[in-house]
């Protein structure tokens, strides 16, 4: 049951004219989109026809073939994303060892400007063998000094002949990979991911599950030649490999692994490093380090592939007290939160932060249709329902992070006790226009958290 609303139902219609004419008074800023299939039939098409700084936006549906697969953006820092995330976006490279195809390359020096959004990428392969290039990368091969960004994104059913079933980068660059699942992928070596010979990646915010190998390193190996691996925030659970380590080895490099959860890896120990710092995480068996914890990480339903941290778990708010603050999980909820509500923001362990809240919303509405809101969580919490018109992040404590720029458009959308379903009439808005809500939720006065952000875009 959801709790009555004890606002008049005028108010949210209110405050979104009152957005409305702010919008209209603001200057607009130019873009380039290109969309795939309306404006270009493959994805391909749509990259080579983009210049720097534009955004190429795939439709939903599966991606097969020519033009679809092995696809490079020729150096060039662009956005490449789905248009409503990766359950509903799936490049489907259909390789083998026999008929090698992978889904994305990167060798031409591109920066994180470079960014790829918001697939599924499965079915990548290379040809069977060792240790070259051509045998690396099942899903994605980074190389040559280039340093994508790879956000959104999971990689399910891919192998590589050597290393990196879903990820490859070696020979420089220092990519970042954030918010993405490695699901059920096979190599070698790194069954999720693979680094060496200079390459300094950073994982945030990720799921490792299910990822196998011949030898070891059943997530994720990083196998020295320089750089490292920087691993912030992960989860890594259910991996196996034959000989030394299931979870994550990194051998030779200057890493960090701070915030995560390695449980459940199998064989051998759960992570094995050669100079790494590894702090702040739930080990199984236990790891030196500082604010390391050897416990059950309890979470909601591991059986049946959630993840996520359930209430009274010992990762809630057992991290680095210091900081640093920001940027949200793989669930979208604000990285820091007070999750046991005692007046304190302290990061949780592992790829999901415990929240008290949860908001949902259909991705698009019509103007003069009825958008529906609900806000689900702890009960009796009150909730101040907020919205946007540009995403944001600032730090609210002892709440948590805003994810709204609150230097552009705003309003307080409605006032209500958690449970809340809020019937928001949509007025005379811009089409195309990106609506960005979140609720504030108050414990007390001076104790409550921040839900996660949802966007919705006018039609």
């Amino acid at each position: 049951m959801f709790a009555q609303r004890s606002v008049p139902a005028s108010r949210p219609y209110l405050a979104l004219v009152g957005l409305a004419a702010a919008i209209a008074a603001a200057p607009v800023a130019a873009q380039r989109t290109l969309t795939v299939p309306d404006q270009y039939s493959t994805i391909q098409a749509a990259i080579d026809a983009a210049v720097r700084g534009d955004t190429v936006v795939v439709a939903d549906g599966v991606y097969r073939g020519t033009g679809n697969k092995d696809l490079t953006f020729r150096g060039k820092d662009i956005i490449v994303r789905s248009a409503n995330g990766a359950p509903s976006c799936i490049i489907d490279c259909e390789g083998s060892t026999a008929d090698p195809f992978r889904g994305f390359l990167f060798e031409e020096g591109e920066t994180r400007d470079a960014v790829v959004e918001g697939f599924t990428i499965t079915n990548g392969a290379t040809l069977p063998g060792a240790i070259s290039d051509p045998f690396n990368g099942g899903a994605i091969r980074v190389r040559r000094e280039s340093s994508p960004t790879i956000r959104d994104c999971v990689f399910e059913g891919n192998s590589a002949g050597c290393w990196g079933g879903g990820v490859y980068v070696g020979f420089g660059g220092s990519p970042l990979i954030t918010g993405c699942v490695f699901k059920s992928n096979t190599a070698d070596d790194g069954g999720g991911f693979f680094s060496w010979m200079g390459a300094r990646t950073t994982i945030e915010d990720s799921l490792f599950v299910g990822n196998s190998v011949n030898t070891t390193g059943g997530a994720i190996a990083g196998f020295g030649g320089g750089g490292g691996l920087d691993i912030d925030g992960c989860t890594i659970v259910g991996n196996t490999a034959p000989f030394g380590v299931g979870g994550l080895v990194e051998f030779g490099n200057e890493s960090t692994v701070t915030h995560s959860i390695l449980w459940g890896n199998s064989a051998g120990a759960q992570v094995a490093t050669s100079g790494a710092a590894v702090d702040y995480c739930a080990i199984e068996g236990g790891h030196p380090g500082l604010g390391n914890i050897d416990a059950d990480p309890s979470f909601v339903d591991a059986q049946q592939g959630d993840y996520r941290l359930a209430a009274g778990s010992p990762c809630v708010d057992a991290g680095d007290p210091a900081g640093p603050f920001g940027g949200v999980d793989l669930a979208g909820m604000p990285r820091h939160l007070d999750g046991d509500l005692d007046g304190a923001i302290v990061r949780d362990m592992g790829a999901h932060e415990f929240g008290h809240v949860h908001l949902d919303a259909p991705p698009a509405a019509r103007r003069g249709a009825v958008l529906t809101l609900d806000t689900t969580g702890t009960s009796t919490l009150m909730s101040v329902l907020l919205v946007g018109t540009r995403p944001g992040e600032q730090m609210l404590p002892p709440f948590g992070a805003l994810l709204l720029d609150l230097g552009a458009p705003w309003a307080v959308l409605d006032i209500g006790v958690v449970p809340a379903q809020r019937h928001v009439p949509i007025p005379g808005l811009p089409v195309g226009l990106r609506l960005s809500f979140q609720d504030l939720v108050f414990a007390s006065s001076s104790i409550g958290n921040t839900s996660n952000r949802v966007d919705v875009v006018i039609e």
